[in-house]
Formats: C-alpha cells, sequence, structure tokens
C-alpha cells in the first residue's frame, strides 16, 4: 500500500494540527541533535498542547502566508499532518535583511527519504528571485548535506538558546542562480 501524499497551502483552521505536529518533530530533532530531554521539555513547556494561545499563533503563522508575507506550505501523508516549510519573501534578520529566509522545514520521520524535502525547497526556490538564508544546526549533517545540494554555503555561525542549552548554528546562504524564478 502506498502513502498518498498532499502538499498544499494550509487554512487558518488547520492551526492546531500544526502546532502539534511542530511540538512532537521539535522534540525529536532536538533529542537527535543532543539536547537533553529536560532542556528540550522546558522550552517547549510554554507552547502547550494546541492550548488558545498556542492555536492562536499558529493561526497567525498560517495566516501570514494566505496574505502573501510567508511561503507556507503544509504536508500531508495519508491525511496526517506530516511536514511544514515556512520561508519569508523579506527576511526579519538583520544580517539578511532584504534576501528570502528559510525559518522552518520539518518532515516527520516516517516521511523522509522520499523526496518531498526537496520538492518543498526547489518549490520555494523558484518563486524567489533573491538569495536565499537559512540557519542549520551544526551537529545535523543530514540537513547540512540537504542545504549544500541546493547550493547553500556557510555563512558563519552562532550560538542559538533552547531552554537552558546553547546550540551551535550555522548560517548558509545560497545566491540566486540565472533563470530559475517561476511566476507566482
Amino acid at each position: 500500500m502506498s502513502t498518498e501524499y498532499k502538499i498544499y497551502r494550509p487554512p487558518e483552521d488547520e492551526a492546531a494540527e500544526y502546532a502539534d505536529f511542530r511540538k512532537a518533530t521539535f522534540v525529536e530533532q532536538a533529542c537527535k541533535a543532543g539536547i537533553p530531554r529536560l532542556a528540550i521539555d522546558a522550552h517547549v513547556e510554554d507552547w502547550g498542547s494546541s492550548n488558545a494561545s498556542d492555536v492562536e499563533a499558529w493561526s497567525g503563522i498560517l495566516a501570514s502566508g494566505v496574505e502573501g508575507e510567508k511561503h507556507i506550505l503544509g504536508l500531508r501523508a495519508d491525511g496526517v499532518v506530516s511536514g511544514i516549510f515556512i520561508a519569508h519573501w523579506n527576511s526579519p534578520l538583520k544580517q539578511c535583511m532584504g534576501d528570502s529566509y528559510v525559518e522552518l522545514i520539518q518532515i516527520s520521520e516516517t516521511c523522509r527519504g522520499h523526496g518531498i524535502g526537496t520538492m518543498l525547497m526547489e518549490t520555494f526556490l523558484r518563486k524567489t528571485d533573491q538569495p536565499v538564508w537559512l540557519d542549520v544546526h551544526r551537529k545535523d549533517e543530514r540537513a547540512q548535506s540537504f542545504c549544500r545540494y541546493f547550493g547553500f554555503i556557510e555563512q558563519s555561525s552562532h550560538v542559538q538558546r533552547i531552554g537552558s542549552e546553547k546550540v551551535d548554528t550555522i548560517l548558509m546562504k545560497r545566491e540566486k542562480r540565472e533563470g530559475e524564478t517561476d511566476e507566482i
């Protein structure tokens, strides 16, 4: 039996599902990055599980995609939320202001290795006409390899806080290549 995948722009009324997915996959990925579970739990404790403020926040995130501020794609595998891709058309980060910035690529473990991340990234890269930046955990070699595949090059490194832990991250940039932009 094959899995049925659906990539789409998620509507605001799916905010609770995306909030729960983000929390679960964040914990999974942070554990793999070697962050102590205590620090992870402390960090996500405020997120709740579909509590009102978390759902409201995700409603705002999903609405910003509809309003054109961000490029947001959701992934469902056999009807279950299994991935999210969020990118800013104009980065909110000082060091990459005016360029695009990939904020989040999160795919559930069961959906990895099927080309979904590649499809999500390719879709975004075709739609932007500016350089693209993103952060990746230094310990996540698979993610770094994925980014290098698309031409991202390390620009700098910095430390992010997750709970009480400091996590080394790499800021990567990909220059726009001639002739890549599709019409939106």
